[in-house]
């Protein structure tokens, strides 16, 4: 629950989710798209799943599952597209010299 921001390199962690009881947990993933000119923001939606489970010993442990449209993908990945600005254009003509 809540938000979090990218590393350097593009990875993201979440905060520690404190689980008190087995079961099963549904999350969404999704990218908050900026305002940066010239990108364009991944919109997918991710299903992030985490099945906690509680041995004899009661100690809980979780594993998460991601999946995408329904069908199970390994890691959730955001990509954006970035178009750089277009280049000024060279003069076909020197300028005239002021006089």
């Amino acid at each position: 629950p809540g938000t979090t921001t990218n590393a350097a390199d593009g990875t993201v962690t979440f905060d520690q989710l404190p689980f008190d009881a087995a079961g099963t947990y549904e999350y969404t993933l999704v990218q908050v798209a900026g305002n940066a000119d010239g990108v364009t923001y991944d919109s997918t939606e991710y299903a992030a799943t985490i099945t906690v489970t509680a041995p004899a010993d009661n100690t809980l442990t979780a594993a998460v599952s991601y999946a995408k449209d329904g069908e199970t993908v390994d890691a959730a990945t955001f990509a954006h597209m970035h178009q750089a600005p277009p280049q000024p254009g060279t003069p076909t003509h020197p300028p005239e010299p002021l006089r």
